[in-house]
């Protein structure tokens, strides 16, 4: 593996140590990793055969965590009936505050340290939050991983390109991730708007010739962006999109861009893959390993069909199971079932991931995304963009307090970000200054007019 640009030696070393530490543990894990994928595509479920798979993985998940986690213990015992769903469904919403706040209450007595990994979510809505996951969740997340791509590759030995992934800081590298199936990686990252940069990234991108080109809908427009330009191509065998809400006309340039079919996910740092695009582009929950649910704002599940906040228990992690999980997105259950034959349940994602970027005046997109990699390695507790008009750009900050913020750099550097084309504002508030909708506790930007600027 090696850089294309940007990196010090210390960058290096640093990147490389993450990379083997991370992949020795997924090659300890592979042989697990590939028995679960074995299993999972041998597995022909009927419908009822599915939901009684499901219903004793909870049963035992409500189990565990009644016996042996302190924040269930009493919740489980006092809400326990025969039905392990009804249980479930007693049970309150748990919201990301609650982890904050009291991590070790839901931590699982039986934890085994050597066993376990924590973990963080990305912190793209400017509040990161960090947990702990066992290897059974790891077997499970990683084999679904392996099972979308084996799907388009039909074999475990594939090329698989992830385009500007913002933590490299510039930079190029590959290798082999057991995670992905033994599959050979590369990525690369950029900390610069798009510029010659891209040329350089688009030659070296066409020369690896990838299998799939996998990643945020935003980085997979800009690397196809970056390719035209330069007059290269790759012809993968698909476009695999996470972490941003698809939209239609992204997936019709994607496909068009690439010659290749554009297959969609839904997700979370906390879980892993929620739900995958099947072949009729139906969004399948990952239903053997998390149970969703669709709640009104008192947590009562909405029938089917009908629109809720989609929360999320995960029936495999013993190390701190989240039940009853707020994602914060709106969807619904589909009531009827999909044409392509699968019984695994069918999300309708009404109000998901979306791109949530700032469209400059030259008409450029900045993503969200590329706005917390700036900010999230501050000290900064939460964060929300707030767009007035066309003419400002302020970036709300709630201090961490371990540590002095420099709003005048930060300012500086989301001001080198967008290019110069919008004035930028860092301002600091406290938590109540922070914009909310109806359906969601948090949004990453809010738009409002010019004039209460």
């Amino acid at each position: 593996m090696g850089p294309i640009q940007q990196f010090t030696p210390k960058q290096l070393r640093e990147r490389y140590e993450t990379v083997l530490e991370e992949n020795t543990y997924q090659g300890i894990l592979f042989p697990r990793i590939h028995e679960e994928y074995k299993r999972s595509c041998a597995a022909e479920y009927t419908p009822a055969g599915l939901e009684a798979f499901r219903r004793a993985r909870l049963e035992e998940a409500l189990r565990h965590a009644g016996e042996h986690v302190p924040h269930y213990r009493a919740l489980i015992a006092r809400n326990r009936v025969a039905d392990p769903l009804g249980t479930l469904r007693a049970l309150p919403l748990l919201d990301k505050e609650t982890v904050r706040k009291d991590p070790d209450g839901l931590l699982s007595g039986t934890l085994q340290p050597d066993r376990c990994r924590v973990a963080s979510t990305s912190g793209t809505s400017g509040i990161p939050l960090r947990f702990v996951v066992d290897e059974d969740h790891l077997v499970h997340t990683y084999a679904a991983r392996v099972r979308m791509a084996v799907r388009f590759t039909d074999r475990l030995h594939y090329k698989l390109l992830m385009p500007y992934q913002g933590w490299l800081q510039g930079g190029w590298f590959e290798y082999v991730a057991p995670g992905f199936g033994l599959a050979r990686m590369a990525e690369f990252g950029t900390t610069a708007p798009p510029g010659p940069e891209d040329g350089d990234l688009a030659v070296r991108a066409s020369a690896y010739a990838p299998d799939i080109v996998f990643g945020h809908p935003s980085s997979c427009l800009r690397l196809a962006t970056a390719l035209a330009a330069t007059g290269r191509s790759i012809t993968p065998r698909a476009v695999m999109t996470f972490g941003e809400r698809l939209l239609p006309g992204a997936r019709e340039t994607l496909a068009q861009a690439y010659g290749a079919p554009v297959t969609d996910s839904y997700g979370m740092r906390e879980f892993g893959t929620i739900a995958a695009q099947c072949a009729q582009d139906a969004y399948h929950i990952e239903a053997e390993r998390l149970w969703v649910e669709v709640v009104d704002a008192e947590g009562v599940p909405r029938p089917l069909g009908e629109r809720g906040e989609l929360v999320v228990s995960n029936l495999v992690n013993r190390a701190m199971p989240l039940l009853r999980y707020r994602t914060g997105d709106v969807g619904a259950l589909d009531p009827e079932p999909c044409g392509c034959g699968s019984p695994f349940p069918v999300l309708r994602l009404i109000e998901g991931r979306e791109t949530s970027g700032v469209t400059l005046p030259s008409g450029r997109t900045v993503s969200g995304g590329e706005f917390s990699r700036v900010v999230r390695t501050r000290p900064v507790a939460r964060f929300q963009l707030a767009l007035y008009g066309d003419e400002l750009l302020e970036l709300r900050v709630l201090p961490a307090g371990y540590a002095e913020l420099d709003t005048e750099r930060l300012a500086e550097e989301l001001t080198l970000l967008v290019a110069g084309e919008l004035p930028v504002r860092v301002r600091e508030v406290r938590a109540g200054e922070f914009a909310g909708s109806g359906e969601r506790k948090h949004v990453d930007i809010v738009r409002l007019p010019a004039d209460e600027a």
